[in-house]
């Protein structure tokens, strides 16, 4: 329940954060996320994900 609404990029600007990255293969999914922790014990995070152009094709059936 804790997990979710907008986040204000602005007061996340010049705050400390962690980042992970992972990068997969040339089938695989590839992420980034920035965690900031926030004084309460709770934190902030940040995600994106890609996909190579030829793997999301082949995921994403054609709009017909």
């Amino acid at each position: 329940m804790r997990c979710g609404g907008a986040l204000d990029l602005k007061q996340l600007k010049n705050r400390r954060c962690w980042g992970g990255l992972d990068l997969g293969s040339t089938s695989d999914l590839m992420a980034l996320c920035l965690v900031f922790p926030e004084d309460d014990e709770d934190y902030s995070a940040l995600w994106w994900f890609w996909a190579p152009r030829d793997n999301a094709e082949r995921r994403e059936p054609a709009a017909t």
